[in-house]
């Protein structure tokens, strides 16, 4: 029987469709088409666009899935601290690790649909849990653990309580997902494959969660394989154990490596030249300029007007945060989770050679960037600049020249919004800067 598909858009935060580029925290409603997010209006472009090219077949015709989990997991924040948490599956076997492979994406440059085919194809078998249900699991729970734990496809059948609710779901932070359904039963048909240092450190029932993130970012594991982790509550002492918001999950992620690696670049020498590193994807440009001065970063972003972000604005939406020398103490709640991504890849870079130096990163998104897909594509295209040659610069000016010519939003548009480019412009040292 042919499910009669119903797409809707489902919020679970105040800035849904936001992304990291910038902030509608005071409206629920759509930035293009101006309905309630989860009442779009069907002539929406954006839901229009994200659908058009969507081949969703019907795969799904009961409440019963068999299927291999990338693996994959999602962990909700409606109604904390008694959230959802569940587990990600295609109805199909096999290595199924390329629906949830962020890396791989960028790798293969693949474009918005491409994503969007894979995701929307992933069920959400989900169940409702207290957050300190992690350090007691029940069944569901601990198979939902070990599926995250898991470092190759895990196949996984399970019987929901209904057929599985068609949601096109956005979300700032991580990538989209399809069907929702609340799990009946559920089990793993295979063992997982749990690699000897996760499986060490998941154990260590008096490990403090701070030193396990960053002892598994030192031993090779990504950012995407921590906090997967750290989000169904598998690190930490035993007795603090809890489950974390997938979106919390990954910024926290993101901070607590920021914050190892801070420390250690704060002790290396300047670059001794301005430098311009450049990349874009799906419609995000981005110029990444490193300044021979102490650390301090900035993020500038804005929407460029006339695309689906900006409404019938004229003016591009603009946001920024930023922070000197001893790093912030508060969220970044202007580029959100954007901002982690960057700072962490940008922080990486500087460890790797050795160097301190000054960031300002300057996004733009063009209409071709038409949904979120979440904060994962900042950190891969920052990555990727970085390895490649800089545009070395003499001075300030010349920098603001570049990105001019780079950008359809001009720096008079943008360059008031920097508290980076304010302080070098009023510091005494300006004559490293400015002919």
């Amino acid at each position: 029987m042919v499910i009669q598909y119903k797409f809707s858009l489902i919020s679970t935060s105040a800035n849904i469709l936001s992304d990291s580029m910038f902030s509608f925290r005071n409206s629920n409603l759509c930035p293009s088409c101006g309905s309630l997010v989860w009442r779009h209006k069907s002539s929406c472009p954006v839901l229009k666009r994200v659908l058009s090219n969507l081949q969703i077949k019907s795969l799904i015709t009961s409440n019963e899935i068999f299927g291999s989990s990338p693996p994959s997991v999602l962990v909700g924040e409606d109604q904390y601290p008694k959230i959802n948490a569940g587990v990600l599956l295609p109805p199909e076997t096999g290595n199924t690790a390329i629906f949830d492979a962020p890396k791989t994406w960028y790798q293969n440059k693949m474009g918005l649909e491409d994503i969007f085919q894979y995701r929307v194809s992933l069920v959400n078998a989900k169940k409702r849990f207290e957050t300190t249900s992690a350090k007691n699991p029940d069944r569901h729970l601990s198979m939902i653990q070990e599926i995250a734990a898991s470092s190759l496809s895990l196949d996984t059948e399970v019987v929901l309580k209904n057929k599985p609710r068609i949601a096109l779901y956005f979300d700032p932070h991580a990538p989209p997902h399809g069907p929702t359904g609340l799990i009946e039963k559920a089990r793993i048909t295979e063992n997982p494959k749990i690699e000897r240092k996760v499986d060490y450190i998941i154990s260590d029932a008096d490990l403090k969660a701070t030193k396990a993130v960053i002892s598994l970012y030192k031993d090779g594991y990504d950012v995407y394989q921590i906090s997967k982790i750290l989000s169904v509550g598998l690190l930490g002492m035993k007795i603090q154990r809890k489950l974390v918001p997938t979106k919390w999950s990954i910024t926290a992620t993101d901070s607590i490596i920021i914050n190892n690696l801070l420390k250690e670049v704060r002790q290396n020498n300047l670059i001794n030249e301005l430098r311009i590193y450049e990349g874009n994807y799906l419609g995000n440009y981005f110029e990444i300029i490193l300044v021979p001065t102490q650390w301090m970063f900035e993020q500038i972003e804005m929407a460029v007007a006339g695309g689906p972000w900006t409404k019938e604005k004229s003016e591009p939406i603009i946001t920024a945060d930023h922070e000197f020398y001893w790093g912030r103490k508060t969220y970044a709640t202007n580029v959100a989770g954007g901002y982690y991504a960057a700072e962490i890849a940008v922080l990486d870079y500087l460890n790797s050679i050795k160097r301190q130096a000054g960031i300002l990163i300057v996004r733009e998104i063009r209409p071709e960037y038409y949904a979120p897909i979440g904060v994962w594509k900042v950190r891969e295209i920052v990555r990727d600049a970085l390895r490649n040659k800089p545009i070395v610069c003499d001075d300030i000016n010349q920098v603001i020249r570049r990105i001019d010519s780079m950008f359809i939003t001009k720096s008079n548009t943008w360059k008031k919004h920097s508290k980076i480019l304010d302080s070098m412009f009023h510091q005494k040292k300006i004559n490293q800067f400015i002919k």
